[in-house]
């Protein structure tokens, strides 16, 4: 009969390690060394002479064939780092020949125990991995190793059957036309899929990526994009069966940028343009008083007269947009059509090029007043990434920031114990 360890003198000394790590027979605590200098806690486990585990890939028990001394780091003591040391096993297996125990703390294939990556990962989420590195006392090479494969396991196991909408969207990551194009589940507000660029390619890398995980591009009846001449083809080449929604936003902003570039045009003449940069690109509710007088000024000016006209043309696009849930589709058509009209024959050469845009892409624009869809959970979304890449000083890789990207957005399910940081 093997003995219970913990029913020994050592055992009840060391019982709150023991239960504190809910380490389960046939394994206890043997020995705890506190070194208060280093600030460091060694813990040894050890298991009793006869005791028997099982194969990992059959399962048949076995006494231990032989042992390797391992180690792996732990969640902190206290102010001290702990580490944990146990005598490795194999067995013998019959039918699968020599293989390694696995053992309930550590992580596969590391020198970490599955709470210690639990903790990196959840620090990684929110901080930048140097600032999360250095609260784990590890470095931001070991730490970017350990989220690689956690990211990694997570994603294998990725269900994308019940998926149907996306949103795509890209973000420039470094300067010199860097950039990743990311793809949202548009119903779960998650990210599924991020790759390198963003030509036509990217989707075509996105289909095989859907069937790998289950899904089916053939599935996929609505996207969510912005006008990009690739991401166009990538849809109709690799999405055969999606209807796309031009996001209405990047209407918006396409004709925000031809007003600047009208307002910069006159200011050499126009002294009422100066200082008011800003102003016209806000929305008429977000002026005050002042900035509102500012703009009628600069509006009634005969030398900044198509500043003038520009801006009135883009706040009666806005209306017709933001007025989308009480216009029938028939209706919004008719209004989008009189303005991109409007706009070819307003005789201001940066506007007439936002109704050409709009005439060439009108189905697509006119969508959004069925589908509803709008990238603005991604353009949110890139706004924090940039953030956090500032805060970070940048990223060093291209496969970084989509590991970044998938703690932050993508609602993985990691191989961590259930209600670890909230067990209530």
């Amino acid at each position: 009969m093997i003995m219970d360890p913990r029913d020994s003198p050592n055992g009840e000394r060391y019982r709150l390690f023991q239960e504190a790590l809910e380490i389960a027979p046939p394994w206890f605590v043997k020995e705890a060394r506190l070194n208060q200098d280093r600030r460091r806690l060694d813990i040894i486990l050890d298991f009793p002479k006869g005791s028997r585990f099982k194969c990992p890939e059959c399962g048949c028990e076995y006494t231990a064939y032989d042992t390797r001394l391992r180690e792996w780091r732990h969640l902190d003591f206290f102010q001290h780092a702990t580490h944990i040391f146990a005598p490795l096993p194999r067995v013998k297996c019959e039918t699968c020949g020599v293989r390694t125990v696995e053992v309930p703390w550590a992580g596969r294939g590391s020198g970490f125990t599955i709470l210690f990556e639990a903790l990196a990962v959840e620090y990684s989420r929110d901080l930048p991995v140097s600032k999360a590195a250095k609260k784990l006392r590890i470095s931001d090479d070991t730490l970017w190793r350990m989220l690689r494969r956690s990211v990694a396991g997570a994603l294998e196991k990725q269900d994308l059957s019940n998926v149907f909408a996306v949103a795509i969207d890209e973000t420039s990551w470094r300067k010199g036309h860097k950039y990743v194009t990311f793809v949202f589940d548009y119903c779960t507000k998650r990210l599924i899929f991020a790759t390198e660029g963003r030509g036509s390619d990217t989707l075509a890398l996105f289909a095989g990526h859907l069937r790998r995980h289950g899904g089916d591009p053939l599935r996929i009846t609505e996207v969510c994009c912005d006008m990009s001449p690739a991401y166009i083809k990538g849809v109709e080449e690799n999405l055969p069966r999606a209807t796309i929604t031009f996001d209405k936003f990047h209407v918006v902003k396409a004709m925000n940028d031809a007003l600047d570039e009208v307002r910069r045009r006159e200011s050499a003449d126009c002294a009422e343009l100066k200082g008011t940069r800003w102003y016209w690109r806000r929305n008429e509710k977000d002026l005050s008083a002042g900035q509102r007088d500012s703009l009628e000024r600069a509006c009634l000016s005969g030398a900044c007269r198509q500043t003038g006209k520009a801006y009135r043309m883009k706040i009666l696009l806005q209306q017709i947009l933001d007025a989308g849930f009480g216009l029938t589709r028939e209706e919004a058509r008719g209004r989008l059509k009189g303005w991109y009209r409007w706009a070819l024959l307003c005789r201001i050469p940066e506007v007439a090029a936002v109704g050409r845009m709009i005439k060439r892409h009108f189905e697509g624009i006119l969508r959004w007043f069925q589908s509803r869809m709008t990238n603005g959970m991604v353009e949110g979304y890139n706004s924090v990434l940039r953030a956090g890449r500032a805060i970070a000083r940048g990223f060093r890789t291209v496969g970084n920031v989509i590991l970044k990207s998938f703690l932050m957005a993508g609602k993985l399910e990691f191989d961590f114990p259930k209600n670890i940081w909230n067990p209530l």
